[in-house]
């Protein structure tokens, strides 16, 4: 519907700058983009999540990565390593790899025989015992 206002009138009275006007003119009809995460389509679905989580729950002794091969064999999802562990880190299921303790500041068995065997000084009164 056509009115006697030209285009400039409106703009002026409604308050935006006539740059905002053709922005809006050029995006009439046309689909609303937000800023949001658009989807891909490697992006794993809720269902390949849960059959991941399922699937450890069975085989809860499995690292990750045996897991995805495992996977993989049994045609059950087809993801990467990282993706399975993402999954399983999210969800908090993921369990700590149980590391010896380190051995660095402990003493190895020549060191103390070379302290043991050291002659006594002024600062070592007693061989192998220290007074600081």
């Amino acid at each position: 519907m056509k009115t006697d206002i030209t285009a400039d009138r409106m703009v002026r009275w409604i308050g935006i700058r006539r740059s905002k006007f053709h922005q809006w003119q050029n995006r009439y009809g046309k689909v609303n983009e937000h800023n949001r995460w658009i989807p891909r389509d490697n992006w794993l679905e809720k269902c390949e999540k849960k059959a991941i989580l399922d699937y450890y729950q069975s085989h809860y002794q499995d690292g990750y990565r045996r897991l995805t091969f495992m996977m993989l064999d049994e045609d059950i999802v087809e993801v990467s390593p990282s993706s399975v562990y993402r999954v399983l880190a999210e969800d908090g299921v993921m369990r700590k790899w149980e590391r010896k303790p380190s051995k660095k500041g402990t003493p190895s068995l020549l060191t103390n025989l070379i302290r043991l065997t050291r002659l006594p000084s002024k600062n070592y009164p007693l061989m192998g015992v220290r007074y600081d």
